[in-house]
């Protein structure tokens, strides 16, 4: 009996170590290729951007991937066909006629080919201005680009920025009926600009902006700061004719972003006094407000985003030149900010200011320092009034004040 047992252990440890070569081994792993098509016609103009191979490697087959980003947000890949038409490219799917990128892929097997996406595109537009005119200075217009983020994808304006200012960028459509209409995608696009090998555009800063565009300080962009514009058009069009928006809501308008040159300086200066005594007052802050309502810094020359009233007397040696706003910040003063002045350079600017004290508070019909003048003569009296009656209680009883006997 005993000698049966042990038979069947040892043949079961022995079954045990021979698994491993009797099975196939389900962990190797399967190296994938990915091969990518741009899915273009004949005589179709494609942008240049090579598109390598992705070699994925996975346990098992089939296998659902997700497809890197790298190639997802594929920046300003565009294709024109033979009638002048852009289509903007919109991601990858395994089915060449699809309408939507794909976000993974299901691996098959050991090779599978994606197709590029086309979707027709629609141009944002508008203008940049500098000081009332086009934005060219020194030729800057040929270096200049627009781009647009949607979803975190970038798009880039196939030209630069034209002479009179105007800018456009192709952005892919939404899919509204399958092979027959498309649209606005709706949701919050991001409008930045920028001069070749530039973050932005180099020596200048955004200062207005228009009413349908809103600004939001956000370094999740490239580290820049984002316009917002919300698009919420119903607007369709068959897959030829494509749609044009104007971010300003009229083509011939040119003052959608207003530029100011960082690099041209003027000379500020002024008087602040108080408007109920004419009394000039010394150390109030100055500062300069721009378009977005940033302090503009390095106003005096020595990187600081403030000057202090001497005597009444404030300057600003170095002012950006445009459209601004003037802040004046004093003790026991409401603060006050200008309307918006033009600063030119060649001459200095004098902007004068007057100061309306702050609210007094009153107490009992008493401002602050005579309301406590008020209550320590109060005290005063009473301690005098009850040294007083402790006196008068001493010389009518002497015994009083005696010490008591032991």
């Amino acid at each position: 009996m005993r000698k049966g047992v042990a038979l069947v252990v040892i043949a079961l440890f022995a079954m045990t170590l021979a698994m491993p070569f009797l099975t196939e081994d389900s962990s190797a792993d399967v190296s994938c290729t990915v091969n990518f098509d741009k899915n273009i016609s004949s005589g179709d103009d494609v942008s240049g951007i090579p598109i390598a191979q992705w070699k994925p490697v996975v346990t098992e087959l089939p296998k659902l991937v997700d497809i890197p980003v790298t190639y997802k947000t594929m920046d300003n890949l565009w294709r024109k066909n033979s009638d002048g038409d852009y289509y903007v490219f919109a991601g990858w799917n395994t089915d060449h006629d699809a309408g939507v990128g794909l976000e993974n892929v299901n691996l098959t097997s050991e090779t599978t080919t994606l197709y590029a996406v086309w979707l027709p595109g629609f141009d944002i537009t508008g203008y940049l201005t500098v000081d009332g005119e086009p934005f060219n200075k020194d030729g800057t217009a040929a270096d200049t680009y627009a781009r647009v983020i949607i979803d975190e994808k970038t798009y880039k304006s196939f030209e630069s920025i034209s002479a009179d200012g105007k800018f456009s960028v192709t952005v892919p459509s939404r899919v509204i009926t399958p092979g027959t209409s498309y649209g606005v995608p709706s949701g919050q696009y991001y409008v930045g600009f920028y001069t070749s090998g530039q973050e932005e555009i180099l020596n200048y800063k955004i200062q207005g902006i228009p009413k349908t565009v809103t600004y939001n300080d956000d370094p999740g962009v490239a580290g820049n700061k984002r316009y917002v514009l919300t698009m919420d058009e119903t607007k369709t069009w068959d897959t030829i004719t494509g749609y044009d928006y104007a971010i300003t809501g009229s083509v011939s308008s040119k003052d959608c972003f207003v530029l100011y040159y960082l690099n041209e300086t003027a000379v500020v200066s002024g008087m602040i006094i108080s408007n109920n005594s004419n009394y000039t007052i010394s150390g109030a802050k100055v500062e300069i407000i721009d378009g977005n309502g940033d302090v503009v810094k390095n106003i005096d020359g020595e990187g600081k985003s403030f000057v202090l009233s001497e005597s009444g007397h404030y300057t600003i040696s170095k002012s950006p030149v445009g459209n601004y706003k003037i802040r004046i910040t004093a003790l026991d003063y409401e603060i006050l900010e200008s309307e918006t002045v033009t600063i030119s350079s060649g001459s200095t600017n004098t902007f004068n200011f007057s100061l309306t004290p702050e609210a007094t508070h009153t107490y009992l019909g008493f401002d602050l320092p005579h309301f406590m003048m008020v209550v320590g003569a109060s005290l005063s009296a009473m301690l005098l009034l009850s040294a007083l009656i402790v006196r008068r209680a001493a010389r009518r009883n002497p015994s009083l004040l005696e010490e008591k006997e032991e």
